[in-house]
């Protein structure tokens, strides 16, 4: 499915999200801050500026990371950004704590529109997931169960909840991760079992995890694996939040 495919929201009624792992590309994340048609964009491994220490800015967009943490070299930059349409002001806009540099969280106030939505933006890094903990820290100190909250990740874990009919090796960390969510009110509504990486050298995985809490989910329209990945070995995943819609959870 292309993004062509997913059909516009009445003004002030919702948001679009997409979702993508950049692979720290420039070409990727400069290609991805083109897509002017959505609301959010929520990059992991977004490509850095090298002098600057940060993600790319860009004319149509607010750009947000880790606000309460200053990397100090390149190879502990921001992993995670959230970028939001200049179409919202700042002041429809609130960052919360991120407590780690893996996660970015903002506060959303929908024009128009009296509800309010929380976006964290968490990449759980392949080599010590200590996405996990930083996951685990920010559900306990900054998580509010009744405010409507869109958790998007590259976990890089593989568990039957989510992964391909073909995967047969999972991660152990993955039980904790669905427990985690799971006990914090968050359901998976990425599809399962489509791949959205294509990494050279392996079969097609099931990494990239959309979250909504039980308070979001019922204005979930929908949440598609796009055939277009614009230049990267992961597929975007686009999210339509429609808050019209009546409260039937997916």
């Amino acid at each position: 499915m292309s993004s062509s495919d997913i059909p516009s929201l009445v003004p002030d009624q919702g948001v679009q999200i997409l979702h993508l792992n950049s692979h720290s590309s420039k070409v990727v994340t400069h290609h991805v801050l083109t897509q002017t048609q959505y609301d959010v964009l929520g990059l992991q491994e977004p490509w850095i500026n090298s002098f600057l220490l940060q993600p790319p800015t860009h004319p149509a967009w607010h750009v947000y990371v880790a606000f309460d943490y200053q990397p100090s070299s390149y190879l502990n930059c921001h992993p995670t950004c959230i970028y939001v349409s200049k179409h919202f002001s700042t002041n429809k806009i609130s960052q919360l704590n991120s407590k780690s540099n893996v996660i970015t969280a903002i506060e959303l106030s929908p024009p128009a529109l009296n509800t309010n939505i929380r976006i964290i933006s968490c990449y759980n890094p392949p080599l010590d997931f200590r996405g996990l903990l930083a996951l685990g820290n920010w559900l306990d100190s900054c998580y509010n169960r009744c405010m409507p909250s869109l958790l998007m990740m590259d976990a890089n874990l593989h568990h039957q909840k989510w992964s391909t009919s073909t995967t047969r090796k999972f991660s152990p960390q993955a039980r904790d991760l669905n427990h985690l969510c799971g006990s914090s009110s968050f359901k998976i509504i990425s599809p399962k079992g489509i791949p959205t990486c294509y990494s050279k050298g392996s079969s097609p995985t099931v990494i990239d995890l959309i979250w909504a809490n039980w308070t979001l989910n019922g204005k979930i329209r929908r949440c598609d694996v796009l055939s277009e990945n614009f230049g990267s070995d992961h597929q975007a995943i686009v999210t339509s939040i429609n808050f019209t819609l009546p409260s039937q959870p997916m």
